[in-house]
């Protein structure tokens, strides 16, 4: 045989080859693309056991097409798809950005279209942990409020939240009213998301909501930082909504308190009525050493000459929480008497 010939034998065998293993490689192809087909279309099925299979399947598959019929699926269930959220979570673990991409293409679209009662995205999308956080954070800047909602009550309802979740905390304080008070609740259930946003927390005092200055104060109060949620909430002493949380914290600070003076006493020559009448009211809660209350007795004397018979009433109240007796010399007490307002009159009496 000559070379030339022999060759031509060795190339064709080599051919032969490469088409016997490009025969194999493409029946293995389809035969996935098969199994593929057969567990998204089993994905509807009626029976509970076989959808469950179905998503093991496409665990196994890594398949990029299913997991966005993962997320069609849990749209569907009605009941329980935790399991579909682990099958999605294990098929995330080893996933190309195609993947990552369709999945998050998927959970925004669902976060975006959910109906106003359908709350079920929240915790399925939430239930994928650091998986959803990338649609989480396009929900959050789409145009859909109904997207932004959901993409916070998502956040809810991950537990414990990653720190990586912090700067969409963060980013959702600085939405909407209704956003902004959601986004609180998440911060109220974690001390530590509570201590890393607290200068924003600060600023929230002075929200223009009132559910928000509420529940900014009282994360703050709670966090260890009452003193900073008091001084914060000074400026907002014409709103009677604070008035009990107020108290319990001013109790509690004691020595500490004193700080504090100088704010009280500038609000008790506030422009409005109200806010003295409440700094007089709330004055004595105030716990420091007896050595400490005589500035507090002098800012209440000086109320006394309010021309607001509301805030002097305050503040002769205050003055007989603080000293149990009031001692009036015969002069004051004889002017309060004769005052013009009767709820004065029956207190100095």
């Amino acid at each position: 045989m000559t070379s030339t010939r022999r060759r031509r034998v060795l190339f064709f065998i080599a051919l032969l080859s490469a088409l016997a293993v490009g025969a194999g490689f493409a029946g293995v192809v389809l035969r996935r693309l098969h199994i593929e087909r057969q567990a998204i279309h089993s994905l509807s099925s009626p029976d509970v056991r076989t959808r469950r299979e179905a998503a093991r399947a496409l665990v196994e598959l890594r398949s990029v097409r299913g997991t966005r019929a993962l997320v069609t699926a849990a749209r569907a269930e009605r009941v329980d798809s935790s399991w579909i959220a682990e099958a999605i979570v294990d098929i995330a673990a080893g996933a190309t950005p195609t993947a990552d991409s369709l999945l998050t293409a998927s959970l925004v679209e669902w976060l975006e279209s959910a109906s106003g009662g359908d709350w079920a995205v929240a915790s399925f999308v939430g239930a994928l942990g650091e998986v959803s956080l990338p649609a989480i954070s396009r929900a959050l800047r789409g145009q859909s409020s109904t997207g932004r909602l959901r993409a916070i009550e998502s956040l809810k309802w991950m537990s414990p939240i990653p720190p990586e979740a912090i700067p969409l905390v963060e980013e959702a304080l600085a939405g909407s009213p209704q956003e902004r008070y959601e986004a609180l609740k998440i911060v109220a259930s974690s001390r530590e998301v509570a201590v890393e946003v607290r200068p924003l927390l600060t600023g929230l005092l002075g929200d223009r909501d009132r559910r928000v200055r509420f529940a900014a104060f009282r994360i703050l109060a709670d966090s260890g930082a009452a003193r900073a949620a008091v001084e914060g909430l000074l400026s907002q002493l014409d709103d009677a909504e604070f008035d009990g949380v107020l108290r319990q914290r001013l109790r509690s600070l004691g020595q500490e308190g004193v700080a504090l003076l100088p704010g009280f006493t500038a609000a008790l020559r506030s422009s409005d009525a109200r806010v003295r009448a409440r700094a007089a009211w709330l004055l004595p809660d105030i716990h420091v050493l007896a050595r400490q209350t005589a500035p507090i007795q002098s800012a209440l004397h000086a109320a006394l000459d309010d021309g607001d018979p509301l805030v002097r009433w305050a503040a002769l109240r205050s003055l007989t929480r603080i000293l149990e007796m009031l001692s009036l010399d015969r002069a004051l007490a004889a002017r309060l008497l004769r005052d013009a307002s009767p709820l004065v009159r029956r207190r100095a009496a």
